[in-house]
């Protein structure tokens, strides 16, 4: 049985979040906590696939927090989801060991498909795929380079990266050198595993 932890101190907002993740075939049960120490104290047979977090939890640190909870739960899937809108937040939690990220206000169908992707029980939605390479483009990325950047994390080498883009390797790693200064990374498996957290791939 795999089930999902929502850590958010609005019960309204807890409530109704829980009733969509029930929508999703894999999550067979919810449970609900007002902080993270709640979340990591509780004990149960469960599997836990998914947790979903606040940002601002009163009295909390959530960021470090969301390194305690990823080891506390291996293997489960961190999903942010906060009002805040600033570009900063969602970077932090994404280097703090978020998978995903959304705003409060996200169509809930977009982050159904996110967690879906992640979760691997289907492929995530065009329109997911879309509004993730808009949000890349924010960070400075054109297009040719997030197509390199997606097909780097999905494993294939620079040889074969260059013949999809009939370039040659040596341009191939002129545009990897640039991504990874553009994205902060030090090289290829940080920089495929900052396209997975942001569904990419």
């Amino acid at each position: 049985m795999s089930a999902a932890i929502i850590i958010d101190d609005h019960q309204l907002f807890a409530g109704g979040f829980s009733h969509l993740l029930k929508s999703i075939d894999v999550i067979d049960a919810v449970h609900c906590f007002s902080n993270p120490q709640s979340a990591f104290d509780y004990s149960s047979v469960d599997e836990i696939a998914l947790v979903v977090s606040d940002l601002y939890v009163p009295g909390y640190d959530m960021y470090f927090w969301f390194g305690k909870l990823r080891l506390r739960f291996p293997g489960s899937i961190l999903l942010v989801i906060s009002s805040s809108i600033s570009r900063a937040d969602r970077a932090d939690s994404l280097a703090a060991g978020a998978d995903l990220y959304f705003e409060k206000h996200a169509d809930p169908a977009l982050v159904v498909s996110g967690i879906e992707g992640l979760l691997g029980e289907r492929p995530m939605t065009d329109e997911f795929l879309q509004r993730t390479a808009a949000e890349a483009q924010e960070f400075g990325l054109t297009h040719k380079q997030i197509d390199i950047l997606v097909h780097l994390a999905r494993g294939l080498s620079l040889k074969e990266i260059a013949l999809r883009f009939d370039i040659s390797p040596e341009t191939v790693k002129s545009h990897l050198t640039r991504i990874y200064e553009i994205i902060g990374v030090s090289g290829r498996s940080a920089a495929s595993l900052w396209a997975r957290r942001h569904g990419l791939v």
